[in-house]
């Protein structure tokens, strides 16, 4: 899947990252909220992104049917690891979580956490993304470094960004 940023480059998730995520799918009033971390890296000399691989839900994560809440310190765990043995290359690009609708949307309290993050966590490049697993479609929302602000929904575009 290839969508487009805000800034013209491309965010890619790879089939191995949605494989991941599409395994917590809410389908089934029985399944609670999942989440992690994206990692992945930066296209150098493009504004291209690719998530390589996503963090999936610990025995650490508190998770129940319509809140998620991810145990920081094992998932910074992996990413650490990702990043050393990526030659550091491979780093943080933001969050997912599963949301019970088929056609999801960010509550208050995401866009509250999501703005929280951008401004006070240290991160590379100018953006965070944040994806939304729903029942029948996936969405994604980007935020600039440092400003708080409303999110920015990025669309789906039919081309591989390793092809352009």
């Amino acid at each position: 899947m290839t969508f487009q940023k805000s800034d013209n480059g491309f965010l890619k998730i790879s089939p191995e990252a949605l494989t991941l995520m599409l395994c917590y799918v809410q389908d089934d009033e029985h399944k609670s909220e999942s989440g992690g971390i994206l990692i992945g890296r930066h296209i150098i000399e493009t504004d291209d992104i690719v998530i390589d691989t996503v963090t999936q839900p610990t025995c650490f994560d508190k998770q129940t049917r319509f809140k998620f809440f991810r145990n920081k310190n094992l998932h910074q765990e992996i990413l650490d690891n990702h990043w050393k043995n990526s030659k550091h290359t491979s780093t943080y690009l933001g969050e997912w979580h599963t949301h019970p609708e088929k056609y999801p949307f960010p509550s208050n309290i995401d866009v509250k956490n999501w703005n929280k993050l951008v401004k006070e966590i240290d991160f590379f490049g100018k953006s965070l993304f944040f994806i939304i697993v729903g029942i029948d479609t996936i969405k994604i929302w980007e935020l600039k470094k440092g400003l708080k602000s409303k999110p920015i929904e990025l669309f789906e575009r039919g081309i591989n960004i390793n092809n352009k």
